[in-house]
Parts: structure tokens; C-alpha cells; sequence
């Protein structure tokens, strides 16, 4: 969850950079030849910060029922 908050605080600050400083851009290197335009670096943190969201949702899932499972009514 902790790396979920840094790539967001990450993204935060490109897209503040981006906005308020003229140069120079923080984008993705090479993107301006696939897509036509330098894509803004702060997607990128914020796709990443969403993987390690549903990373963390995902092994949180399998902890709770791999718990659930150990655990064995006691006689």
C-alpha cells in the first residue's frame, strides 16, 4: 500500500511540474512516435500506482482466505 501512495504522490508532482513549469516536460520518452504527442510521465505513476493497488487488494484477498482455511474449529 506505501509503494501505491508514493507512485500517486509521484504522479501528483509530474502533472504539478508539467503544469506550472514550462520546460523542461517530464513525458515518456518515445511515446511521441507511437501516439503522435510526448505522453505526460504522471500517467505512467498513476498506472503503475493502480497496479500496486490491485496488487495489494489481490494478495490482501489470499491472505484472508488462505486464514480462513488454516483456521480449524476447535472440538
Amino acid at each position: 500500500m506505501i509503494w501505491t501512495l508514493i507512485w500517486l504522490a509521484l504522479g501528483g508532482g509530474i502533472f504539478a511540474w508539467n503544469a506550472f513549469m514550462k520546460t523542461p516536460f517530464i513525458g515518456v520518452r518515445f511515446t511521441d512516435q507511437l501516439i503522435g504527442f510526448p505522453l505526460n510521465g504522471g500517467w505512467m505513476c498513476l498506472a503503475i500506482a493502480l497496479y500496486c493497488f490491485v496488487r495489494f487488494l489481490i494478495r490482501r484477498a489470499r491472505a484472508k482466505r488462505e486464514g480462513q482455511a488454516g483456521a480449524s474449529p476447535a472440538p
